[in-house]
């Protein structure tokens, strides 16, 4: 995990022993139930969210994973910042040089993160 988004979650966790990320209104961000009516009830925040994102946006693919994919082939055509791809997916650093000898400097990750999301026309 980032040291940064470590941090982060260190600094904004929730008190809840149950779960570490909370809504602003204090609730689980997704949770499924079944209520005493024996009805079965979700409540997915991160996927509303998302689910706005992409109609305010306009995305012609509407899942979490078309997203993901056509980010990473954007990033990895991109002349300096494809080398950020595997950083982008999150995939773990297998050779050696990755692992022992090469850093990744956050500065210019933050910065292909931003022209990214340019591409997408998102701010």
């Amino acid at each position: 995990m980032w040291e940064a988004t470590l941090q982060l979650l260190r600094l904004y966790k929730s008190d809840n022993s149950d779960h570490i990320l909370l809504s602003g209104l204090g609730n689980p961000l997704k949770k499924s139930i079944l209520n005493s009516a024996g009805k079965f009830c979700k409540n997915d925040s991160i996927g509303l969210a998302f689910r706005r994102m992409v109609a305010k946006n306009n995305l012609p693919d509407k899942s979490f994973k078309a997203l993901r994919k056509t980010a990473a082939s954007t990033l990895a055509q991109h002349e300096h910042y494809g080398r950020f791809t595997k950083v982008f997916l999150g995939h773990s650093l297998r050779s050696v040089e990755e692992k022992h000898y090469t850093r990744y400097p956050q500065d210019l990750f933050d910065k292909a993160v931003v022209w990214l999301g340019e591409q997408f026309g998102l701010k």
